[in-house]
């Protein structure tokens, strides 16, 4: 008599959780925290390097119209699990559940700026020079999800604007991203890691599974 494998013991409800789930409920909280931190706080100083500010730079101009620009950078091939085609219907419905829950003013409508970065250094640093120039003017960069991408952004995101421009990413596994980000000094001062794991924890993982 064959046996049968014992069922999984998993939760019918986490059996029937769409597999994007839990990236969508990330990109909600992210975006949660920039629409309030960016339309609802006030103004604070906080840039590396003194600037004149541009009128672009303003989300809600003296015209009264208003504009969150969020300039998303990330490879359009769907072989890189964080790519454009598979991140923008995420981006979509994050942006539907925080018009939903009225999280931002209605009157500040979202602009998705989108950049192919092709996982290159160079391209993604001249993407997001483009995505904060006088005619797009950027509020914040989403990725680069691929890190020799990632990191000459987050280091110049710093000096753009007077208050530099926040870097937000589910990537950033190297260990030099989880060094220490209060300072203008700090190398990656204007990035933000959204990703729960890194190198450096599998590392410290791994090694206190060995000891144990």
């Amino acid at each position: 008599m064959v046996r049968r494998p014992a069922a999984s013991p998993v939760s019918p409800v986490l059996q029937r959780r769409p597999k994007d789930a839990g990236t969508w409920f990330l990109f909600v909280n992210v975006l949660i925290v920039v629409g309030l931190g960016i339309v609802m706080l006030p103004p604070v100083d906080a840039g590396c390097r003194p600037l004149v500010r541009k009128e672009c730079e303003k989300i809600c101009r003296t015209n009264g119209n208003c504009e969150l620009r969020i300039v998303v950078i990330m490879p359009a091939n769907t072989s890189v699990e964080a790519s454009l085609p598979r991140v923008r219907p995420v981006l979509e419905k994050a942006e539907e559940h925080i018009r939903r829950r009225a999280i931002i003013p209605a009157k500040v409508a979202i602009r998705w700026i989108s950049y192919d970065d092709r996982c290159e250094q160079a391209r993604a640093t001249v993407m997001a020079m483009d995505g904060t120039g006088s005619e797009t003017c950027g509020h914040v960069i989403l990725g680069p999800t691929c890190d020799f991408a990632l990191a000459p952004v987050a280091r110049i995101a710093r000096y753009i604007y007077n208050d530099g421009i926040p870097v937000l990413t589910g990537a950033g596994y190297t260990f030099d991203f989880e060094e220490p980000k209060t300072f203008c000094e700090n190398e990656f001062h204007m990035l933000i890691r959204t990703g729960l794991v890194s190198f450096k924890r599998m590392a410290y993982f791994m090694i206190d599974l060995i000891r144990q």
